[in-house]
């Protein structure tokens, strides 16, 4: 009987080690298991947020935008909207033209140039 036990106690150092690494092995899975699980939730979270700052993107593009409409669109010497022509206002027909002013006959005198040569009023307003 001693020899019966002996020989359990001996199966039992090997099997426990198999047990041990039978239990490891699952463990293994079912973390593998939650991390896929985990990573595909981060994967959605990303393209929702990929898709929320392309649309904050267009966004911001649009009111840049704006703004350079709105900069380019003001008087630069005032600061206030430059004064549109109104776009319904009849025109005058051809027959009830205004008369042409008289030629001067002598040629007026030589004034600067309103801008330099070369520059844009554009260029000229920022400097």
């Amino acid at each position: 009987m001693a020899s019966f036990l002996e020989r359990e106690r001996v199966d039992m150092k090997g099997r426990w080690a198999r047990m041990m690494v039978l239990l490891t092995c699952l463990v293994m899975v079912l973390v593998v298991a939650q991390q896929g699980g985990t990573i595909d939730k981060q994967h959605n979270l990303i393209q929702l947020l990929w898709g929320d700052s392309k649309q904050l993107t267009k966004i911001r593009t649009q009111e840049l935008a704006k703004q350079r409409e709105k900069i380019y669109t003001t008087d630069p010497h005032y600061g206030t909207p430059a004064p549109k022509a109104p776009a319904d206002t009849p025109k005058a027909p051809d027959s009830e033209a205004a008369p042409e002013p008289k030629a001067d006959p002598a040629p007026p005198a030589k004034s600067a140039p309103s801008t330099l040569p070369g520059k844009s009023p554009r260029e000229l307003w920022r400097i």
